[in-house]
């Protein structure tokens, strides 16, 4: 079983104008590290005072798709070697959008 660390997190710095922030997925793979948008965005008023989701619907929503992405990578076996970590993101990206297989392959071009 292949095991990889994603961590949800969210940066301060990227507050957007209406106070909401972007949930994140990180991706650490081969000694460097990517993030992955989710379509989740938090306010304050979703966050504890140690700044974790307190939001269930997020909460629920974000870790079903780490689950996804981590039975995705499970599924690689040997083959994750083959990945750099940009790679990666765009395989695990692509798992969750209709992506047509020339964007997918422009992506792993690119």
């Amino acid at each position: 079983m292949a095991w990889l660390p994603l961590v949800l997190l969210f940066f301060k710095h990227h507050q957007k104008v209406d106070g909401s922030y972007n949930v994140k997925i990180r991706i650490y793979h081969k000694g460097e590290k990517k993030y992955i948008d989710t379509k989740y965005f938090l306010t304050d008023k979703q966050l504890t005072k140690s700044f974790s989701i307190k939001d269930t619907f997020v909460k629920k929503g974000v870790t079903n798709l780490v689950d996804s992405y981590r039975d995705e990578i499970n599924k690689l076996e040997g083959k994750l070697q083959n990945f750099s970590v940009e790679t990666l993101k765009a395989h695990l990206v692509a798992l969750n959008q209709d992506i047509d297989i020339i964007d997918f392959c422009d992506l792993l071009i690119v």
